[in-house]
């Protein structure tokens, strides 16, 4: 799990008991902050990845022009697709934040799909799940229009749990396969 606070704030192993998962994520992180500690993750080589990044690069006080934001998603997916391509990578949409964000949000996320597409990996639309009629974050899983309660984290292992059940397969495929290979 990779990306800000969003991921950050959560004991990810708790959640999904059972799937070992490193969380990676830092508050307050952006775009930038990610392609900036990208190397041990690249290089750890790690089955999967789900990225959850950008919401940070979005208000006044830090703004990243769009293209510049999906200039660094694109240099992320590129760097894995390079250097570990085995890797699953799960594309996932920028949350909901106040509403006056939902415009530029939605227009991310679209951009984040076709990038995703265009890379080979998973899109995982989260945006529809979290937000209220208007657009906005939805009221009774956050506090601040930003991050999640409780119940924010446990609508995101419903949305992803799919694609762990389906990771968790084919790595006891993969590694029957070498125990047949080895024995």
């Amino acid at each position: 799990m990779l990306g800000d606070s969003l991921t950050d704030l959560t004991r990810w192993h708790e959640l999904i008991p059972g799937v070992a998962i490193k969380n990676r994520g830092i508050s307050g992180d952006t775009t930038q902050g990610v392609l900036n500690r990208l190397d041990p993750i690249v290089s750890g080589k790690p089955l999967a990845l789900f990225l959850l990044i950008g919401t940070n690069d979005i208000p006044w006080y830090v703004f990243t022009s769009d293209q510049t934001i999906l200039k660094r998603y694109e240099a992320i997916l590129k760097r894995f697709k390079e250097e570990s391509p085995e890797t699953k990578i799960f594309v996932q949409s920028i949350l909901p934040r106040e509403l006056r964000y939902k415009p530029r949000v939605l227009k991310l996320n679209e951009k984040l799909k076709l990038l995703a597409k265009q890379y080979g990996c998973t899109y995982v639309e989260l945006f529809p799940h979290f937000s209220n009629k208007s657009g906005g974050m939805r009221r009774d899983i956050s506090n601040d229009h930003l991050h999640l309660k409780a119940e924010g984290y446990q609508i995101w292992v419903e949305v992803i749990q799919p694609y762990l059940d389906e990771l968790v397969v084919q790595q006891k495929a993969l590694l029957k396969a070498k125990a047949q290979q080895t024995g």
